[in-house]
């Protein structure tokens, strides 16, 4: 379940989730419907997650385009619905009932203006129209790297959208949502799916008295399960939590790890206009990542019970400059992974934030 972390919000500093900056929040009239308003800088407002987008086409859509749209649609709105992503729901209605224009000019440009009121597509591929749907939702573009658990690249990609949407875009919506968090189903509400891998052995979803949501992950003995997200101009400090119970005698580990990924200095396309900042570092070019970092491990000894353990984790400890805060890199890949020593480990609410 991802409404989750309320008491790990922190204050809103102003920094970065995977090159995304907090907004002032978005306006709704008093009868539901939505305003259009301007976000701060290159960032827009997102919607409440309990408005609907009603919206039409424009334009030379054909009826095979249209199906094409409707299934990003579709993409997001499977993410709000079955994992709890606070974004928008979406519904196709006439011009009259609608406000949001699917604006089709073919050959001009793909954009989501800020207004909120249209996206224009000048192609109708489903990567594009995902993106720019991304886009309305509040959300700006993500780490130009691939994604750390699929492979693959994300959908927000700022240097061009990717194949599906990804641990990263969840990531950057939750970010921008939900109080800072930064790792993807901590109540593996979608199950497995792209957002977490085993290291070794195995587990299943669990439905049976989950601690939170509908589900909780059930770990095998000797199971290691770990989720990957990279971090665009991170924040200062990080803090973890992670709820679980085993009836076990053995001690069980929630570990964290980091290492840097620092992209090189200069100026690319991938600036100014797409909304990266600061604009002197070269986010289209891979990172230079640095070995991974065990930094703080937790050890779970058994619970009968459903037992939290909450934690500021510490700084990242370079050997010349141990107070060193995460925001000296330009990036850093972050890892969670829980080892399980007992059979029927149960796990929920394996989450990241800010502080």
């Amino acid at each position: 379940m991802l409404a989750r972390y309320g008491a790990l919000n922190g204050p809103r500093v102003a920094t970065k989730l995977l090159a995304v900056a907090l907004a002032v929040p978005p306006i709704v009239a008093s009868n539901g419907s939505r305003v259009n308003a301007h976000g701060t800088g290159n960032y827009c407002n997102p919607y409440l997650p309990n408005v609907d987008a009603r919206y039409f086409f424009s334009g030379p859509w054909q009826p095979a385009d249209i199906a094409v749209a409707q299934s990003a649609f579709a993409e997001w709105d499977g993410l709000r619905n079955n994992l709890g992503l606070p974004i928008y729901s979406s519904s196709q209605q006439p011009q009259a009932n609608a406000d949001l224009n699917m604006v089709l000019l073919p050959g001009g440009p793909s954009n989501a203006p800020c207004g909120f009121d249209k996206i224009n597509l000048g192609v109708t591929s489903l990567n594009t129209i995902r993106h720019e749907i991304g886009h309305n939702h509040g959300l700006n573009h993500v780490g130009p790297s691939h994604d750390l658990i699929t492979g693959m690249t994300a959908s927000m990609n700022g240097c061009g959208s990717g194949a599906a949407i990804r641990t990263d875009d969840l990531a950057n919506a939750l970010y921008r949502r939900s109080g800072g968090r930064i790792t993807a189903n901590g109540g593996f509400e979608n199950g497995i799916g792209p957002h977490w891998s085993f290291d070794a052995g195995a587990g299943s979803p669990y439905t049976l008295s989950p601690n939170q949501g509908f589900r909780s992950l059930l770990l095998n003995s000797n199971s290691v399960v770990s989720t990957r997200v990279r971090l665009v101009q991170p924040p200062a400090s990080l803090r973890a939590r992670i709820t679980y119970k085993h009836g076990g005698t053995a001690i069980g580990k929630y570990k964290f790890e980091f290492r840097s990924a620092q992209h090189p200095s200069g100026t690319t396309s991938c600036n100014g206009n797409n909304g990266w900042a600061p604009n002197n570092i070269k986010w289209d070019v891979g990172p230079v990542v640095s070995p991974w970092v065990l930094r703080w491990v937790k050890d779970l000894p058994p619970e009968a019970g459903w037992t939290t353990s909450d934690v500021v984790l510490p700084p990242p400890g370079d050997p010349g400059a141990p107070d060193q805060q995460y925001s000296f890199y330009s990036g850093i890949d972050v890892k969670i992974s829980v080892w399980a020593s007992n059979a029927n480990t149960l796990v929920d609410n394996v989450e990241v934030a800010r502080v």
